[in-house]
């Protein structure tokens, strides 16, 4: 009996190894919340954020991820032309990117200008194809909040379709101004 119920207590445990590792493999890691002085929101698990000057760079650990996406952070302390009426104009205006060799491209299309609530704050939203650089989407999220004006923009290789789109959408909807 005692030898029944000590095989019994291995296999469940040999079966609850197995359940555990499966779960390693095949679910996704959580995502991290990136922090800093102005803004926090959430973060793919492989991505990191590093101070570049004034700005935040945040990229995948994965060097071909690394290549086809980026965020890039900046916040400062809010001047008269941060309002969203000149934030609206800009990202209204399709913008000319220069190739790799360059010379100009064609100018990028806008895909989209509008305002979103984000927990709890307004943030002027764009979309444009091609804006930054010919092969890439560019996502823009600005906001001014009190003093602080901070804009976000996240960009990824269009041939990337939805896979990296996602980023920049579960990005945005977490977005938290922390003034």
């Amino acid at each position: 009996m005692v030898r029944s119920f000590a095989l019994g207590v291995g296999l469940f445990a040999l079966a609850f190894a197995a359940i555990y590792q499966a779960s390693m493999v095949f679910l996704p890691k959580p995502w991290k919340r990136f922090y800093n002085s102005y803004v926090s929101f959430s973060l793919p698990p492989d991505w990191s954020c590093k101070a570049e000057g004034t700005e935040f760079v945040c990229r995948g650990s994965d060097s071909q991820e690394a290549r086809r996406s980026i965020i890039v952070l900046t916040a400062k302390y809010a001047g008269p032309q941060d309002n969203f009426d000149d934030y609206r104009t800009y990202l209204e205006t399709p913008k000319t990117p220069t190739n790799r060799d360059g010379a100009e491209a064609t100018p990028s299309t806008v895909e989209l200008v509008e305002i979103r609530r984000i927990e709890n704050q307004d943030w002027l939203v764009g979309m444009h194809q091609g804006s930054l650089l010919p092969e890439y989407k560019s996502q823009y999220y600005a906001t001014i909040s009190k003093d602080i004006a901070v804009l976000i923009t996240y960009s990824y290789h269009f041939e990337t379709g939805r896979s990296l789109a996602y980023i920049g959408e579960r990005v945005a909807s977490s977005l938290v101004v922390l003034n």
